[in-house]
């Protein structure tokens, strides 16, 4: 439970064996802390879900200092669905940072903050999802539509967030 460990836990994260790596990542969270935070975030990228899972429990636990990072993971792909959820879990407290991210150059970063704060019913979400769909790059518009979609479906069939509007 010492962060005097999160060094030797950061090199574990990434062994080649997969229990190893998950429980690592769950050492990280409950030592928690701003130094766990980085090796957590290179786990959402790990090619075991449980791994991912357990990467995205732990940031979440960590909360407010692992915002940043997780909005700056948005930028790679194979740990956007992760980061996605962990902001998504994460809630209020990334909920400026999230608005703050939409300005960025990185068109999945933007994205993925506008689908978070969407789902939550901030229009700032919305209305950066409904502009995306203009985008000059087709990716964008298809990811837009489909959050969109998603969204709308949600809501007509009594979704999580009544109040969305998406």
């Amino acid at each position: 439970g010492s962060p005097d460990g999160i060094p030797a836990l950061s090199t574990l994260v990434v062994d080649p064996d997969q229990t190893v790596r998950w429980k690592a990542a769950e050492a990280l969270g409950a030592v928690g802390g701003d130094a766990a935070v980085a090796p957590l975030v290179g786990a959402l990228g790990d090619g075991d879900e449980d791994v991912c899972d357990v990467a995205t429990s732990s940031l979440v636990a960590i909360g407010g200092p692992a915002v940043e990072p997780l909005i700056d993971a948005l930028r790679m792909k194979e740990r956007w669905f992760c980061a996605v959820a962990a902001l998504g879990e994460i809630g209020d407290v990334a909920a400026p940072a999230l608005r703050s991210a939409l300005s960025r150059k990185n068109r999945w970063v933007r994205i993925g903050a506008a689908m978070i704060l969407a789902e939550e019913g901030d229009r700032q979400g919305t209305d950066a999802l409904i502009a995306a769909l203009s985008d000059a790059d087709p990716d964008v518009r298809d990811a837009a539509r489909e959050i969109l979609e998603v969204g709308l479906k949600k809501g007509s069939e009594g979704g999580k967030n009544q109040n969305s509007p998406v």
